[in-house]
């Protein structure tokens, strides 16, 4: 095999990761360490290259930590998701990116309990809102970015 079969075989095969890298750009923004407004949860973000990953934890009063949603921000089969995995059985949820632009997206999934929408705007580069809805409840939480 020559070096241009060889080249061509690893362009076919790296294509498709350079390719969700490039995409996940839009979300890019969001990594770091966010800590919720009077509160000691925080969620911190990593970019991963190929995905985006986030875990949500809780420091309590003894400094213990709990871990309460691991989440991925990931391209699949032309599109974006929001992929939390809340702690517990129930395994993770896919909710589709409806909306996405550079100060933040919508995420839903109309099948799952609660919540139904998922949106995440960034408020100018040190504050974000994160708000969860559905079934007529809406809940809104403030992060600053630590880092």
């Amino acid at each position: 095999m020559n070096w241009k079969n060889k080249l061509a075989g690893i362009l076919v095969i790296l294509g498709p990761i350079y390719s969700q890298a490039q995409e996940l750009k839009e979300f890019k923004w969001l990594a770091g360490t966010w800590k919720q407004k009077d509160k000691n949860a925080y969620e911190v973000w990593t970019d991963k290259g190929n995905f985006l990953e986030g875990k949500s934890f809780i420091i309590g009063s003894s400094a213990d930590t709990t871990v309460t949603e691991s989440i991925r921000l990931i391209s699949k089969e032309g599109a974006f998701f929001y992929v939390p995995d809340v702690e517990g059985p129930q395994g993770e949820v896919y909710f589709k990116i409806s909306s996405l632009d550079g100060s933040g997206f919508v995420a839903s999934n109309p099948d799952h309990d609660f919540p139904k929408i998922i949106t995440y705007a960034r408020v100018g580069k040190s504050l974000l809102e994160a708000t969860i809805e559905g079934n007529g409840k809406k809940k809104t939480f403030y992060f600053e970015r630590l880092n």
